[in-house]
């Protein structure tokens, strides 16, 4: 399944605000590991419409 590049930035930041609003410092790598591969997820969503867009096909 397909995320939206909507989708998978609001997954960001909400995985940064957790790793920022959090103490312990586990929970903290964790939840910025994942708004990272959330982002990289999102620049991937972004490529992939684009590239739809180019060649005429629905997103």
């Amino acid at each position: 399944m397909d995320h939206s590049p909507k989708f998978c930035r609001a997954q960001a930041a909400f995985h940064q605000s957790r790793a920022d609003a959090t103490s312990l410092p586990n929970v903290r790598v964790i939840e910025y590991a994942a708004a990272q591969a959330w982002t990289r997820e999102a620049e991937l969503a972004e490529m992939v419409d684009r590239r739809r867009a180019r060649m005429g096909l629905p997103s």
